[in-house]
């Protein structure tokens, strides 16, 4: 074999997790990369945990990567009642993507990312990881009729998955541009992201990050179908 490839341990940083103390121990038992999550916390507070992770690996005479994750077009659930709402199976439900928020119900939920033009009826809608599956019926005016085919408890800001719809929203978010500039800033060693589903979307990437030497490396995250169908591309 020309060369060995090892498995590497990454570690994602939050509050558990970044004080210099946890870090080195970590380090100590054989952690790899160190990732943080650009969808959660400031970026106060990841200038500080990688500035934390710099130090504890130095103490430790140890190389030690810093990864960037950032979010994509993570869909979410708006805000429901503060005990959720059971979504009974073989109920029809409505889902309103974008316009004014509400609180929703078992009748109506809303969301604040604009994707009903993008499904297709008899596409399945997965919230909460799953725990939740429902089918489109149709779709007209920004509002998605659905199907209630797997039941459950639903609370607020749960993620929403579209695993069978090719979505028109930008893979490289707003915010993700912002949280980018940051992690070119800190001179992160990794920039992963999240929900891709074709190689243009890694092409565009690689053109904000540059392609030196000394430029961060891309991690796609496979998560959705398409990204299968175009893996020997992304790849």
């Amino acid at each position: 074999m020309d060369h060995i490839c090892a498995t590497k341990i990454i570690a994602t940083v939050g509050p558990a997790s970044d004080r210099a103390e946890v870090l080195a121990d970590l380090i100590a038992h054989g952690v790899d990369v160190f990732r943080f999550n650009m969808g959660h916390g400031d970026h106060a507070q990841h200038r500080a945990g990688m500035a934390a992770v710099r130090a504890a690996a130095m103490s430790a005479g140890r190389a030690v990567a810093i990864m960037a994750d950032l979010s994509g077009p993570k869909l979410r659930i708006g805000v429901m009642p503060e005990s959720g709402v059971r979504l009974e199976e073989g109920a029809e439900v409505d889902l309103v993507c974008g316009g004014d928020a509400f609180i929703g119900d078992n009748k109506r939920l809303w969301t604040a990312s604009d994707f009903a033009a993008d499904v297709e009826s008899g596409q399945a809608i997965l919230l909460d990881d799953g725990r939740i599956e429902m089918r489109s019926l149709a779709q007209s005016d920004g509002v998605i009729r659905c199907e209630v085919i797997g039941g459950g408890v639903l609370t607020s800001r749960k993620g929403i998955n579209l695993p069978q719809t090719d979505l028109s929203l930008p893979s490289l978010t707003e915010k993700d541009h912002i949280d980018l500039r940051l992690a070119l800033e800190e001179k992160v060693d990794f920039v992963a992201l999240s929900f891709v589903r074709s190689r243009g979307e890694i092409d565009a990437l690689r053109r904000l990050v540059g392609g030196g030497k000394d430029d961060p490396r891309l991690i796609a995250k496979i998560e959705k179908p398409q990204a299968i169908e175009h893996l020997r591309a992304i790849v």
